[in-house]
């Protein structure tokens, strides 16, 4: 949306995508900026929130992060958690689909220094937060 905003007599320049950052810094910017607007108190739900919206990698086996659906209700079905998660999604940040809520593109999980930083604060609890299933894999059971 930005480089169409930033066209130049109809026409998509490469000036513009670079002012832009290209497609990756364009969208930790814009994630940015709709974190930004949010109010304090769901700044911190908005980090519980998105965490949750990832599936952690391996980095031994050379597992990246990843996008992780989720349904509305394990992630709370507050009015502060809804409210949020509209948010995002009115920001095309974040997909939703019934109850199934993700986050729209890997590249968020990459590239959004914020997340980033998040998911790196948070492994051992995100890890805790594993599906059973996963946790025997990660641990070596049968």
């Amino acid at each position: 949306m930005q480089l169409w905003e930033k066209r130049r007599d109809g026409l998509l320049t490469h000036e513009a995508y670079q002012s832009i950052g290209g497609v990756t810094g364009s969208l930790a910017r814009w994630a940015d900026d709709a974190y930004s607007d949010l109010r304090k108190q769901d700044q911190a739900l908005a980090e519980s929130l998105l965490t949750l919206l990832v599936h952690l990698g391996d980095e031994a086996q050379g597992l990246p992060d990843t996008r992780r659906r989720r349904t509305l209700i394990e992630l709370g079905i507050s009015d502060s958690a809804r409210r949020v998660i509209k948010h995002f999604a009115d920001r095309r940040l974040i997909v939703t689909s019934g109850e199934m809520v993700e986050l729209v593109h890997d590249a968020l999980v990459r590239e959004w220094d914020r997340l980033r930083v998040w998911i790196n604060n948070n492994r051992s609890n995100l890890l805790m937060q594993t599906p059973p299933d996963r946790c025997r894999q990660k641990l070596g059971a049968q």
